[in-house]
C-alpha cells in the first residue's frame, strides 16, 4: 500500500530532477525529520545481524552514532587515501550498505570522479549492496561546475538518495527526504504503512509553496552568492596570513 503523494513530495521530485538529475517519481520521495531520522528509517529496512555498513573514514559522525545505536556493525572505508583505496576497501569488506558523500565528501571536501562513481555502482550491483548518497551540500559549489548526483547515473536501482533543507533554510527546520529505489519502497511501506506523518502538514504546505512558486531557487542563488563572497574572503585572509 502506498500513500497519495503530497504536494511537497511532488515539488521535491520535480526540483531534484531539474537540479540534480535524480530519476524518481513522487511516490519514491519519503519525508523525514532530519538526517538522523532519515538514516534510522533506512537502517530499519535492513538486518542488523547480517548487514554491515561501510562508513566513510573520516566521515559524518551522525552516521556512526545512529548505526551504533541501532546495533549495526561498521567497517571503515578510507576517504583520504585516494579513490582506489576507497573502492578497494569496499571490495575487501563487502558491506551491505555503503554511506557516501560523493559530491562533497565530509570533512575532506573531495569529489568522487566519474570513473570511480561508475565502479562504485557496478560494485553495488555485483554484490547486491545499496549505496546511501548524502547530497546535503550540493547547493554550495565554488570554482566547480555542477556535479551530477550518483543517483542520476544509477541504472541498477542501488542508490538511496538523501537530502535535507536545513543547510539551505534553517537547521531548526527538521525536514529531510529520501528517494528510495523501487526495490526498497515496498519494504518501507510494509514497515511504516501505519506510521504518523514524519513532519507537520503545515510545514509541508508552506515548504511546498515556497518551492513551487520559485522562492526556493531564488533563495539558493542568494545564499550561494553570499557564501561565495565569505568563502573568497576567508581564503584570501588565510593566504595572506
Amino acid at each position: 500500500t502506498t500513500e497519495e503523494p503530497s504536494p511537497l513530495r511532488e515539488d521535491l521530485c520535480h526540483y531534484l530532477r531539474q537540479a540534480r538529475g535524480v530519476n524518481c517519481l513522487p511516490e519514491q520521495v519519503v519525508l523525514q525529520t532530519g538526517t538522523d531520522g532519515a538514516l534510522a528509517t533506512i537502517l530499519q529496512l535492513f538486518d542488523r545481524d547480517h548487514h554491515a555498513i561501510g562508513m566513510e573514514e573520516p566521515g559524518y559522525a551522525t552516521v556512526r552514532e545512529v548505526a551504533t545505536r541501532m546495533g549495526f556493525a561498521l567497517v571503515p572505508i578510507p576517504t583520504d587515501q585516494g579513490q582506489d583505496a576507497f573502492l578497494n576497501a569496499l571490495g575487501r569488506f563487502n558491506p551491505k550498505i555503503a554511506f557516501t558523500t560523493p559530491s562533497h565528501q565530509f570533512p575532506t571536501g573531495a569529489v568522487l570522479g566519474l570513473d570511480a562513481r561508475t565502479r562504485l555502482l557496478k560494485w553495488a550491483q555485483e554484490t547486491n549492496a545499496y549505496i546511501i548518497e548524502d547530497d546535503s551540500c550540493n547547493e554550495y559549489r565554488y570554482n566547480t561546475s555542477p556535479i551530477p548526483s550518483l543517483q542520476s547515473l544509477d541504472a541498477y536501482d542501488r542508490v538511496i538518495y538523501l537530502g535535507n533543507v536545513s543547510k539551505v533554510l534553517s537547521p531548526s527546520l527538521r525536514i529531510a527526504y529520501l528517494v528510495l529505489p523501487p526495490k526498497l519502497l515496498g519494504r518501507y511501506y510494509h514497515l511504516f504503512n501505519y506510521a504518523h506523518p514524519a513532519i507537520s502538514l503545515l510545514d509541508e504546505e508552506v515548504l511546498a509553496r515556497f518551492i513551487k512558486e520559485g522562492y526556493w531557487e531564488q533563495h539558493i542563488r542568494r545564499m550561494a552568492l553570499g557564501n561565495r563572497k565569505r568563502h573568497d574572503v576567508l581564503l584570501d585572509c588565510l593566504e595572506r596570513a
